[in-house]
């Protein structure tokens, strides 16, 4: 009764009075539409119920798309089978059959008690009309009610299958399943936060510095595991050394909240931003329009980058909203994320793009070419066709028109996905001086 007390009246007053997310609009809404609301609530709860006890365990232990292609397939199979073997050799014998006797009492008392685990457990989730099975992050609010659902499955075990050897298969079945599915998800989080590094150090070879009050502005999040206020840390971190206040220099935002044509058609458009303590005020004006592919590296877009076929929607408006200017070449700058990234050179394609793109958007085209030169030493070639674009355009500006056609059918062969960017590249350079080239 005082949790209840201090849950619906004086903790949303101690949190300045708002509702939020977690308020239980379910005991609000229930008298002003009671029918809706309880219909509501048990389409939530259906969901949630079949989820726990059984898409949560076929999704998982038994997925449609396994990839067989990948090494940690092979090795999450191999460890389970493994783990199974010896868990079968060192825990499960007949002897021990007779120590699990299961009777009618002890079956309704274990549904019972997960059935309580499960609904007590949900419950402060659905109160709020939100549910377990929906959501990016949603499935942490499996976690109340874990120890009941496996109770919950234990016991139609036990008291459906008498036969030991049998029932003694299915469990140690779906353990080495369960190993299985563990290790490939933790090599998922590992391949994510690989990819995070990525990207911020990509983010810092191709901006250096950038100016305060700049909207970073992409068509998705660069990573699954993570969400854009996410990202919007790291980039303060990243360009504000290790001091980050409340008031962001930066925000990572996309057209989730604002969509481009609204950015474009005002260059004074206010970009207002909040979260928790955190707030972020820009204009349309300020903006640097990002794009990390699944493959390949990060682009800086501009009206160029923006003509290739991505699939997303509205994509060609998204090279009109990046200011170049925003971004500062300073190499010297101190930043908070240092200590778990490394921004030093690298031997890789990307960093030779990142910078080729950075000194050649700068006018500094010979830089640009001495890039790509190196990377070409290296043995180094672009992920994508699109990656030649940079170097393109430094050879033109350079009067080396050769080598830039060169490095334009080189692109068409990696991809005729380029053929519609360059074409309107070269298309421009003619309009500005056809007698030049």
């Amino acid at each position: 009764g005082f949790y209840l007390v201090w849950r619906l009246k004086i903790y949303p007053q101690s949190s300045g009075g708002g509702l939020g997310d977690n308020y239980p609009y379910l005991f609000m809404d229930i008298f002003k539409t009671p029918v809706e609301t309880l219909l509501s609530f048990f389409q939530i709860v259906y969901r949630d119920l079949k989820f726990v006890l059984i898409n949560m365990w076929t999704d998982r232990l038994l997925p449609d798309d396994w990839d067989f292609k990948r090494m940690i397939f092979w090795f999450s199979l191999v460890v389970g089978i493994l783990l199974i073997w010896i868990i079968q050799k060192l825990l499960f014998n007949e002897q021990q059959s007779s120590s699990y006797p299961i009777t009618k009492d002890n079956t309704r008392v274990n549904l019972v008690l997960s059935l309580v685990i499960i609904i007590c457990g949900s419950f402060p989730v659905w109160s709020t009309l939100r549910e377990i099975s929906g959501g990016k992050w949603s499935d942490r609010f499996v976690l109340p009610v874990m120890f009941g659902v496996t109770l919950l499955i234990a016991t139609f075990l036990f008291a459906a299958i008498k036969e030991y050897r049998l029932r003694t298969a299915i469990l140690v079945l779906m353990t080495g399943l369960s190993i299985g599915y563990q290790i490939r998800l933790g090599n998922d989080f590992q391949d994510d936060f690989s990819r995070q590094q990525q990207f911020y150090a990509q983010l810092k070879w191709r901006i250096p510095d950038l100016e305060p009050g700049t909207a970073v502005y992409s068509p998705g999040i660069p990573t699954t595991k993570e969400a854009d206020y996410s990202y919007t840390m790291g980039i303060n971190l990243l360009y504000s050394s290790d001091e980050v206040t409340s008031d962001f220099d930066y925000w990572f935002t996309g057209p989730r909240y604002v969509n481009p044509s609204t950015l474009l058609a005002d260059p004074n458009y206010i970009i207002k931003h909040e979260l928790r303590i955190y707030k972020f005020e820009g204009t349309s004006s300020r903006i640097l329009a990002i794009h990390y592919p699944s493959t390949g590296c990060l682009w800086v877009i501009d009206p160029y980058y923006s003509l290739l076929s991505t699939g997303i929607s509205d994509f060609p408006l998204y090279g009109q909203l990046t200011n170049q200017a925003l971004i500062i070449d300073n190499e010297e700058k101190v930043n908070g994320l240092s200590k778990i990234i490394d921004f030093d050179a690298q031997k890789n394609w990307c960093f030779y793009f990142q910078k080729g793109d950075l000194a050649q958007s700068k006018g500094q085209y010979e830089k640009s070419i001495a890039y790509y030169e190196e990377a070409m030493s290296k043995g180094l070639i672009p992920y994508e066709a699109i990656e030649y674009l940079p170097f393109i355009k430094a050879y033109t500006h350079l009067g080396r028109i050769d080598d830039a056609v060169v490095l334009t059918q080189k692109s068409f062969n990696k991809s005729s996905l380029t053929k519609p960017v360059l074409c309107q590249y070269w298309n421009d350079r003619l309009s500005e001086n056809a007698s030049s080239i």
